[in-house]
C-alpha cells in the first residue's frame, strides 16, 4: 500500500508493506545440504514504512535495534551492523534498478520476533516490496526462482545473513507460500526445486513458537558453518562445500536429515498420527542437537515441554544456537495453559497461525 500526503510545502510519500514469518517444520540445515524442507508461511509479520520528502537525496534506516544512515549512492555514513543484510538489497536495487533517494528518505523496520522464524527473510521481501512500489515497476516472474525478482532480490539480502549461499526456502516461503524444497545439481550448479504444498496438522493440534533469547543470539552463518564443519561439510577454507562439489560419501553424511524429513511429513496432514508427529519431532531434533545446531536455552525449553501434558513433540526451528526458536505440536485445546505454564520458566511462546506469503 502507498499513500502521497500534502504537508505544508513538502510533499510525503509513504509507502507501508509487510510480509509474513515463515516456520520451518523440518529440514533445517539439511536443505542447504541438498536434504529436503518444508516451510509455511506465519503471523506475526514484518513491517516496512518508506517516506520520502523534499530535501538533500539521503535515506535513514531505523529498527528497534538503532539506525544507519547512507548517502544519495547508498554509501553507508557509519557502522551498518544488524543493517547489514537490508543495506545490501538496496544496493542490489541501485545496480540492478536504477534505485537511488530522490529525496530525504526514511526507511523504518518494524519488527520484533524471535529468531528463527525466517526475520531476515520476511523484512527482506517486505523491503523489495517497498521498493518495487516506490519505482514504479511490477517485479518479474519466471519458470525458475532465477528468474522471480522478488526472489532473487530477498537471496541478495539473505546471503548476506547467512554469510554464503542460502537455500531459498526462506525466501520462497515468505513471498509465495507453503513450500517444499528439493535441491539437486544440474550441468554440474546447485538447482532450486521448489514446490507449493498443503500442509494441514493433524486434528486437534496446533503449533507453538517458543522464544528463547536470552540477550544474546548466535548468527544464522554462524550456525550454518558450525552445522557444516560436525557433519564435514566444509573446506580446507572454513566456508561451507556447495552440493556442486559432494562426493557420494558426503551426500551420505546427509542421511539422517532425510530420514528426518521423511518422518516428520509423513503426518503432515489431517488424518496424521499425533504420536508419530510428534515423537519424528523429537527425533529430528535430536539429529539437529547432535550436530551442534542446539543451545542451553533451547535444551531448557525442549525439557520443559516434554514435562508439560498436552505436548506431544518439540524440536529448534530455524538455524538454532543461542536466542533460536523452538516449535511444539500441541493439543489446541490446551494453548493456553501451555503457553502459561512456558511463562513461568522463563519462556515467552505464542501459537504460530498458518497464513498466506507475501505476494500468494
Amino acid at each position: 500500500m502507498s499513500l502521497k500526503e500534502q504537508k505544508g510545502e513538502n510533499k510525503l510519500m509513504v509507502i507501508r508493506t509487510e510480509a509474513p514469518c515463515k516456520v520451518i517444520i523440518t529440514g533445517e540445515h539439511g536443505v542447504v545440504h541438498g536434504s529436503p524442507g518444508i516451510a509455511i508461511p506465519i503471523e506475526p509479520t514484518n513491517r516496512i514504512v518508506l517516506k520520502e520528502k523534499k530535501g538533500k537525496p539521503a535515506i535513514t534506516f531505523k529498527s528497534h535495534l538503532g539506525e544507519v544512515k547512507l548517502d544519495k549512492n547508498l554509501v553507508s555514513q557509519g557502522e551498518e551492523g544488524p543493517f547489514k543484510p537490508f543495506t545490501a538489497l538496496l544496493r542490489h536495487f541501485g545496480t540492478t534498478h536504477g534505485f537511488k533517494p530522490k529525496g530525504a528518505m526514511s526507511i523504518e523496520i518494524k519488527a520484533d520476533v524471535p529468531k528463527g522464524v525466517g526475520a531476515s527473510a520476511s523484512i527482506s521481501a517486505a523491503l523489495s516490496l517497498a521498493l518495487f512500489q516506490y519505482l514504479g515497476k511490477t517485479p518479474k516472474t519466471g519458470a525458475s526462482p532465477e528468474q522471480d525478482e522478488l526472489w532473487n532480490a530477498v537471496q541478495v539480502a539473505e546471503e548476506v545473513a547467512h554469510s554464503g549461499r542460502p537455500s531459498g526456502i526462506d525466501a520462497m516461503t515468505v513471498l509465495r507460500g507453503p513450500t517444499r524444497l528439493i535441491r539437486s545439481v544440474e550441468a554440474g550448479k546447485p538447482k532450486w526445486n521448489f514446490q507449493r504444498v498443503n500442509v494441514s496438522l493433524p486434528r486437534g493440534t496446533t503449533l507453538l513458537i517458543i522464544d528463547t533469547f536470552k540477550g544474546k543470539r548466535s548468527s544464522t552463518g554462524e550456525m550454518v558453518k558450525k552445522v557444516a564443519a560436525s557433519l564435514g561439510l566444509t573446506k580446507p577454507d572454513g566456508s561451507v562445500k556447495s552440493i556442486a562439489e559432494f562426493t557420494s560419501a558426503d551426500h551420505a553424511k546427509v542421511k539422517g536429515f532425510r530420514s528426518a524429513f521423511e518422518e516428520v511429513s509423513a503426518n503432515l496432514h489431517k488424518n496424521g498420527n499425533v504420536t508419530e508427529l510428534g515423537s519424528a519431532l523429537n527425533n529430528n531434533h535430536e539429529i539437529l542437537m547432535s550436530h551442534g545446531a542446539s543451545s542451553e536455552e533451547i535444551q531448557h525449553a525442549i525439557r520443559t515441554l516434554r514435562g508439560i501434558s498436552g505436548v506431544f513433540g518439540a524440536k529448534l526451528t530455524g538455524a538454532g544456537g543461542e536466542g533460536g526458536a523452538v516449535i511444539a505440536l500441541i493439543k489446541k485445546a490446551q494453548a493456553r495453559k501451555i503457553i502459561t505454564k512456558l511463562k513461568q520458566s522463563g519462556f515467552n511462546a505464542f501459537e504460530a497461525k498458518p497464513t498466506k506469503g507475501a505476494v500468494e
